[in-house]
């Protein structure tokens, strides 16, 4: 059986995918040998419009960068990768709404 852990370290270098990573952040953050890299890949804070819309708020060009720093950091370090799809936004709202630009 393998050992158990009393504690797992997380970084989580962004709030939300596509924002930017500083690298000397995301290198401080490593220095930490993190179990797990995280980040969100939605979030309300420009407004409901853009996740009513279900278009990003964010540029995939920035999704890209911000994800290729994460995979490649995980991937040098041997951090499993896992993805979790949110279980709200577009597809979860109701059929009626529409949603409206600022």
């Amino acid at each position: 059986m393998a050992p158990t852990r009393d504690h797992m370290t997380v970084l989580a270098p962004e709030g939300m995918l596509g924002y930017g990573i500083p690298v000397r952040s995301m290198e401080e953050g490593l220095a930490r040998n993190p179990d797990v890299l995280a980040v969100d890949a939605g979030s309300t804070d420009p407004g409901p419009y853009y996740l009513g819309a279900g278009v990003p708020y964010t540029s995939r060009r920035a999704v890209k960068r911000d994800l290729a720093m994460m995979l490649d950091a995980a991937h040098a370090r041997r951090i499993p990768r896992s993805k979790r799809r949110s279980t709200s936004g577009p597809r979860s709202s109701s059929p009626g709404a529409r949603a409206t630009p600022p």
